[in-house]
């Protein structure tokens, strides 16, 4: 029974990520689909032949693929490779570097590339393609803060009652066993280091958006409770190694921002590369430090320290008689007796990639992980960090190097890292965090940032301030220019997905500005306004069920901050219609109506055409579809409303 549950979970993995799509603003799914999937799935994998083992991750890699091409293919049009991509590209070719290299032949090599495309390459594509820019970093660690939240429960309840959920639901898992007096909790996670691990991603994530006034409250809880709940679970996981990260982690960042300096976390993205610079060389035996743990500490992880050592000295003695590429695939670099019998044991992520791609692998995946993160320490002054819209990206490169140093010891695979890998390397540097980077140079914001902004257009005029007022706010003159960029790309046939992803970088801009300044009227206004702008641009053709989510969450929030304005509830009812729910779309429209005097505009009369007309009121559809002609000469959104209202109208007569 249990192993069908097993496959029911992982298989059943795929509908239910496109059913989020179905039903999700397309960001929002991803991230649901990522978090809910790595820490509710199995940790085990199906063998399927001629093809990668397919698990958890291959799960939701796939079932965001496939939703992607089904829902949002206009992402995948639009993406363009950028510089900061090369490391990645490089280490997923590197394994058909090594096939070759070692004559295991160009089909092995392939599948070895695909193999890591499906583990890398492609959940970093999703992060790139989802999440890149700063409001997709902040819903990812606001997500991944609630899914350390969801676990506490069930932590709570194996450091009471021992790790028994996993053998329960599933039927899987080895006896953790008693560490430091108390019972390791492991919930669906393979070992509980790996769930320590998370752990700590969950509570450096929910500490600094609490530090940065992004998380206020969960539920009907202030955010503090949940917060000190959460910290409190993750040092009772007993897991010594993420427990003394996480305590780096925060005080990095605390400091960091308190003495404006990045000097704490480069030194944190500096410990792998420098552990690797000396041990591979055998510089640095490490000996040293298993005889302070020895003596200060605890023996026992002394004596556990050591056999790690001692193994990673075999196995780098291995990989270094085939230095440049590796030994390849098929546990080729590990080390055997003379009877073929295995004598190693690999623990760090980092000693099998030295041992199966070389140094050249290595040194593309160290890249790969780490430069995100270098990216933003590069381009962020550290007194920024703890600012609302900066603070999800300093949190985000803080784990990733974090992840890093976990690799030194561990070989725990997290889907949710990968991701950040591609949304932070984009967010940092896309436009609609330019500002916040001009923002913390010496001197100010330049009065000028926005100009050399992708996105500029002639139809904005340039925003410089007259003599005696106060210079133009950058963030807005940049979000001004997006939403030009968007008017002049929309009139063109073909370029929508252009415009709206232009729009889409002017409400995140606004929507930066308007959290800062929650009392600022007109930043709420220009915020809704160009919310309802980018919901028009959605539900101007039938959209992707995604894009009708979005436009639908965008216009809700409109008509429910100012419930007053006519046209917030004609793009509700226009979302309403496209979303497939006509009755909730004419009570939307009939409310315009009223706002504007009892005479709706033509777009009124248009949706509510459409909308009766798919609920099969013809003589209604019929009234509506006059009335949206009068005054719509040469609007091409309303002739094609009205032509979609002909051919309802056509199908139920015949």
């Amino acid at each position: 029974m249990q192993i069908l549950i097993v496959f029911a979970a992982l298989l059943g993995c795929i509908p239910a990520t496109l059913l989020l799509f179905a039903s999700l603003p397309a960001r929002l799914a991803v991230v649901v689909a990522v978090v809910a999937g790595w820490i509710l799935l199995p940790p085990v994998t199906i063998d399927i032949p001629g093809l990668p083992n397919y698990g958890k991750q291959t799960a939701v890699v796939l079932g965001c693929l496939i939703g992607t091409f089904l829902f949002q293919p206009n992402r995948l049009l639009a993406f363009r490779p950028r510089w900061f991509d090369l490391p990645m590209a490089a280490w997923c070719l590197c394994p058909m570097a090594s096939s070759l290299a070692n004559g295991l032949g160009v089909y092995d090599g392939l599948a070895a590339s695909y193999t890591a495309s499906l583990a890398w390459g492609f959940p970093y594509l999703i992060g790139r393609l989802y999440l890149g820019d700063p409001s997709g970093i902040r819903l990812l660690t606001t997500a991944v803060a609630l899914g350390g939240i969801a676990l506490i429960l069930p932590c709570l309840f194996e450091i009471r009652m021992s790790a028994m959920l996993l053998p329960k639901v599933y039927g899987l898992g080895v006896f953790e066993g008693r560490r430091m007096g108390g019972w390791r909790p492991r919930v669906f996670f393979t070992t509980g280091l790996e769930l320590g691990m998370w752990m700590t991603a969950s509570s450096l994530s929910c500490a600094w958006l609490w530090r940065s006034g992004i998380l206020k409250r969960i539920g009907p809880f202030p955010a503090v409770v949940p917060l000190v709940t959460l910290l409190i679970t993750s040092l009772l996981c007993r897991t010594g190694g993420a427990s003394t990260l996480l305590i780096a982690g925060l005080a990095a960042l605390w400091l960091s921002v308190q003495l404006r300096t990045r000097v704490f976390l480069c030194a944190v993205l500096s410990i792998a590369p420098a552990y690797f610079a000396t041990r591979i060389p055998n510089i640095w035996t490490g000996k040293n430090l298993v005889a302070f743990i020895d003596k200060n500490l605890d023996p026992e992880r002394a004596q556990s320290l050591d056999f790690r050592f001692d193994n990673e000295n075999i196995l780098v003695k291995k990989a270094l008689r085939q230095p440049i590429w590796g030994w390849g695939g098929w546990a080729r670099g590990r080390v055997t007796d003379e009877h073929g019998r295995d004598i190693s044991v690999t623990d760090g992520m980092w000693i099998i990639y030295l041992g199966d791609h070389g140094s050249v692998g290595l040194a593309c995946w160290t890249t790969a992980l780490l430069l995100p993160s270098w990216i933003f320490v590069k381009r962020f002054p550290a007194r920024r960090w703890s600012q609302p819209d900066v603070a999800p990206m300093a949190a985000c490169a803080m784990l990733l190097g974090l992840y890093s140093i976990d690799c030194l010891v561990n070989g725990f695979m997290n889907l949710a890292y990968i991701v950040a890998l591609g949304g932070l390397a984009s967010a940092a540097t896309s436009p609609a965090a330019a500002y916040a980077a001009d923002r913390g140079r010496a001197g100010g914001p330049r009065p000028h940032a926005a100009e050399s902004a992708p996105g500029r257009s002639p139809l904005v005029a340039d925003a410089a301030a007259a003599p005696g007022l106060p210079a133009p706010d950058p963030r807005q003159v940049l979000a001004d220019r997006y939403r030009g960029l968007a008017r002049s790309l929309g009139g063109r046939e073909g370029d929508r997905a252009a415009a709206a992803d232009a729009l889409g970088h002017a409400y995140t801009i606004l929507s930066a500005i308007a959290s800062a300044r929650p009392d600022d009227a007109e930043a709420q206004r220009r915020r809704r306004s160009c919310g309802d702008e980018l919901a028009r641009l959605l539900v101007a053709e039938a959209p992707s069920p995604g894009d009708a989510a979005r436009a639908l969450e965008l216009t809700r929030q409109a008509t429910r901050e100012e419930p007053g304005r006519a046209r917030y509830w004609t793009t509700l009812g226009a979302a309403c219609c496209r979303a497939g729910d006509p009755a909730a779309a004419i009570a939307a429209l009939e409310r315009s109506i009223a706002l504007r005097g009892g005479v709706g505009g033509p777009l009124d009369h248009a949706f509510l055409a459409l909308a009766h007309a798919q609920l099969g009121d013809l003589a209604a559809a019929r009234v509506h579809r006059e009335r949206a002609g009068i005054g719509a000469a040469g609007q091409d959104n309303i002739d094609r409303i009205v032509s979609l209202v002909d051919d309802q109208i056509n199908a139920h007569s015949v």
